[in-house]
C-alpha cells in the first residue's frame, strides 16, 4: 500500500526529492567518474536597493497673528547682451589754466574840451569871388550849391572893369584879417593851438602853422652843411646830399659838439620869444 502510495502521491512528492538528491550526487562526483553533465543553475537577479526618501523637514507652525511669508521668487535670468568692441580711450587734453589777472581800478582822466571854431585863429578874408556871390546871394534864396553855380556863371560874364570894385574890397577885408590873425597868434595859449593841431590831425586836416612867427632856427646838421664849402660845377643837389650826409656820419662827438650846442641856444631863445610858435 505503502508502495502504491508512494508510486501514486511520488509523482509529486518524489521529484523535488529525487532532485535534490541527484543534484548532491552530482556535485560530489568528480569528472574522473562521472562524465560532464551541465545543468543550468538558477541565478537570481540581484534585489534593487530601495529608494530612502527623507521625509520633509516639518515648518515651524506660524506664530499667531503674523503672516505667513511667501516664497521669494527666483529672479529672471538676464539676457547675456553681445560684448561690444570697446574703444581705446582718448587722452583728455587739459587746457592750461591762466593765472587771473589782477583787476586794477584805472584811473578817470578827464579828457580836455573839445577846441571850437570859434576857439582857432581867424579867417583870413575873401577872395574877389567871395565877395562878389556875397552878394549874389544877398536877396536871393533856394539851394545854396546852385546858387553859388550861377554866381559862378556870372563872374565869369562879368568884364574886368566891373570886378575890380570886388578886388578893392577883397584887399581891405584880408588887411583887416591880417591884423587879426596876427593878435590871435601872439595872444593865443600854446596848448590851446596843440590841442587844436591834434585834433586836426584826428580828421586828417592840414594842421595849423603860425605863419606870423619866424621859422625855428636849423638842427646842428643843417648848420654843419651852411659851413661846408659848395661843390664842384655840375654836381647835383641829391649828389651834394649825399656827400654831406656821409661825410656828418664820419664825424666825431666832438666835432658835432659845437653845432649840437649852437642849436641849443638859438631853440631856447626861439622858444622864450615865441611860446606859441
Amino acid at each position: 500500500m505503502f508502495s502504491l502510495l508512494g508510486r501514486l502521491g511520488g509523482v509529486a512528492v518524489s521529484r523535488p526529492l529525487v532532485a535534490s538528491r541527484v543534484g548532491t550526487a552530482l556535485s560530489r562526483r568528480t569528472f574522473l567518474s562521472s562524465p560532464a553533465v551541465a545543468f543550468a543553475a538558477a541565478v537570481r537577479p540581484p534585489a534593487k536597493a530601495k529608494k530612502v526618501v527623507a521625509a520633509p523637514a516639518k515648518k515651524p507652525p506660524a506664530k499667531k497673528g503674523a503672516a505667513a511669508k511667501k516664497p521669494a521668487a527666483k529672479p529672471a535670468a538676464k539676457k547675456v547682451a553681445p560684448k561690444k568692441k570697446v574703444a581705446p580711450k582718448k587722452k583728455k587734453v587739459v587746457a592750461k589754466k591762466k593765472p587771473k589777472r589782477r583787476v586794477v581800478a584805472k584811473k578817470v582822466v578827464k579828457k580836455p574840451a573839445r577846441v571850437t571854431k570859434a576857439q582857432g585863429p581867424p579867417s583870413r578874408g575873401a577872395s574877389p569871388f567871395l565877395v562878389f556871390a556875397r552878394e549874389y546871394r544877398k536877396n536871393k534864396t533856394g539851394d545854396t550849391i546852385q546858387l553859388s553855380k550861377e554866381a559862378g556863371v556870372a563872374w565869369r560874364a562879368l568884364p574886368e572893369s566891373e570886378k575890380q570894385p570886388y578886388h578893392a574890397a577883397s584887399v581891405a577885408e584880408r588887411a583887416a584879417a591880417a591884423e587879426a590873425i596876427t593878435h590871435y597868434f601872439n595872444t593865443v595859449d600854446p596848448l590851446l593851438l596843440r590841442r587844436l593841431n591834434a585834433q586836426r590831425r584826428a580828421q586828417k586836416k592840414p594842421r595849423i602853422i603860425n605863419h606870423t612867427v619866424p621859422k625855428k632856427p636849423p638842427g646842428a646838421y643843417v648848420s654843419w652843411t651852411l659851413d661846408q664849402p659848395p661843390s664842384p660845377p655840375g654836381t647835383s643837389f641829391a649828389d651834394r646830399g649825399r656827400q654831406l650826409g656821409a661825410t656828418w656820419k664820419t664825424l666825431s662827438e666832438a666835432e658835432k659838439a659845437p653845432y649840437r650846442a649852437r642849436w641849443e641856444e638859438q631853440i631856447a631863445a626861439h622858444r622864450l620869444k615865441y611860446p606859441a610858435a
